[in-house]
């Protein structure tokens, strides 16, 4: 026997796509290296000065490169001591800007 009553349909509400979106903000922070955690490179050049991250194909320019360390020091010969030596580095800011963050080198490993 029929009833009167229809089933209602189910329809998103504004409140159903902030779950969603929440969802993804999640996945997008963890997927991102934290800005407190040391971040590994390789001076690949220091005639423009060139960082390759670890395990990355990401290449940091010098705009984006400060450093407490001397990054040209050189030898009694005039060679360049950290070419190609592995550095660890801070993130000090996200990129939101310019869409490169800025890295802080903090020393070389030897």
């Amino acid at each position: 026997m029929p009833t009167n009553q229809q089933t209602p349909q189910l329809r998103p509400t504004k409140d159903d796509s902030s779950g969603i979106v929440e969802l993804a903000k999640m996945f997008k922070a963890r997927d991102n290296d934290k800005p407190n955690e040391p971040i590994f490179g390789t001076i690949t050049s220091l005639t423009p000065i060139q960082i390759q991250l670890d395990g990355k194909k990401v290449l940091v320019e010098g705009k984006n490169i400060a450093s407490i360390i001397d990054l040209y020091e050189t030898d009694s010969f005039g060679n360049y001591v950290n070419l190609n030596r592995r550095v660890a580095m801070f993130m000090f800011n996200t990129g939101y800007i310019n869409s490169m963050p800025d890295f802080l080198v903090l020393g070389v490993l030897r």
